[in-house]
């Protein structure tokens, strides 16, 4: 027997909207930004800092980052378009952590 609950409209429990930029701190933050390809077969990151907070109607959470590195090369082999982005330099670990399934991993800001 499956059993589940109904889902219940509540009131909102956060003033803060779930995307952008939240703080001050996260403003100045170093991040890295990660873009997979469409078969997930290799990932690119970047380090970067945060430029901008654009509100545009298309989409709520956009930021503007400076990459740090050959930018050029996100431009020459973009292969997908839904990219992650993590506070903080962590482009060691992703390229560890992706290397075990075998998803292959360029840094353009190393």
């Amino acid at each position: 027997m499956l059993v589940h609950d109904v889902p219940q409209r509540r009131e909102q429990a956060s003033w803060r909207q779930w995307g952008g930029l939240q703080t001050a701190e996260q403003a100045d933050a170093e991040v890295t930004t990660v873009v997979p390809d469409f078969e997930c077969r290799r990932w690119v990151g970047a380090k970067g800092t945060i430029e901008a907070n654009p509100f545009l109607d298309i989409c709520r959470s956009q930021i503007d980052v400076a990459i740090a590195g050959n930018w050029q090369a996100l431009l020459e082999d973009m292969r997908g378009f839904h990219w992650m982005l993590v506070y903080g330099d962590c482009r060691r670990e992703v390229g560890y952590a992706i290397k075990h399934p075998g998803i292959g991993w360029q840094d353009v800001s190393a």
